[in-house]
């Protein structure tokens, strides 16, 4: 179901590592699912943006609270405005196991 989303979806581990992407996360970025995995999706940030985003993400991790920040991402010579939520993700026995979220494009 994932997969067939127009939104990317991403899961990551209480590492902040990738654990999951779907097609539409992995086609905008040009990248294979075993590309994506293991890899800190901050990476492809605008240098600008990384520190907001690392922090706003350390905080809602440290807190296992959910998160909403909008950055920058550059494809070859295009700069996109993306918007990502996430949220605390456990397993069925209430243990953290990280977060799960999805990204939007904004217009403009």
């Amino acid at each position: 179901m994932a997969d067939n989303s127009p939104v990317m979806i991403w899961v990551a581990d209480n590492n902040k590592k990738m654990q999951f992407a779907n097609k539409a996360f992995l086609e905008f970025r040009d990248l294979s699912l075993e590309e994506a995995i293991g890899k800190d999706w901050v990476e492809e940030m605008e240098p600008n943006d990384k520190m907001k985003v690392e922090k706003t993400m350390d905080d809602a991790f440290e807190k296992k609270k959910e998160f909403t920040v909008q950055y920058q991402v550059k494809k070859g010579d295009e700069v996109f405005n993306l918007i990502s939520k996430g949220g605390p993700n456990f397993s069925h026995d209430g243990k953290f196991v990280g977060f799960i979220g999805s990204c939007v494009q904004l217009p403009g």
